[in-house]
């Protein structure tokens, strides 16, 4: 997932150009609690997928970063749950976010065991 910038990250970088960390942090909760709301919405008679078009489609004024966002925070989440802790939703999904981008920046810092363990974790429980 990409930083939160866009054009609707705040009036701070409207006006200025710039974004501030309130406004990046405001992004980023956002996104996270959007996320949070598609994964627990979603079971076997609501896929992820579908949910995921609901709430994009009710949350009026989300650029369409934003809701890439969303949508790359909410596969994160299920790509990485073997990894994931029993920790609040909003928390794993954070951990699911660093976890792909440290992969999608150096996959190889990921032994395969390492990869193989994460998948059977997730696979038991």
């Amino acid at each position: 997932m990409s930083a939160p910038f866009g054009p609707r990250a705040g009036s701070d970088l409207r006006s200025t150009g710039r974004a501030t960390s309130a406004n990046i942090r405001a992004m980023f909760d956002r996104v996270t609690r959007l996320a949070a709301q598609v994964i627990s919405q979603a079971d076997r008679a609501h896929p992820a997928d579908a949910v995921l078009r609901e709430v994009l489609r009710a949350e009026h004024g989300l650029a369409r970063e934003d809701g890439r966002k969303v949508r790359d925070a909410v596969f994160a989440h299920y790509r990485w749950l073997g990894w994931l802790t029993e920790e609040p939703l909003l928390d794993q999904i954070r951990r699911a976010v660093e976890l792909d981008n440290r992969f999608q920046r150096a996959p190889g810092s990921f032994s395969d065991d390492d990869l193989v363990v994460g998948r059977v974790t997730r696979e038991l429980t």
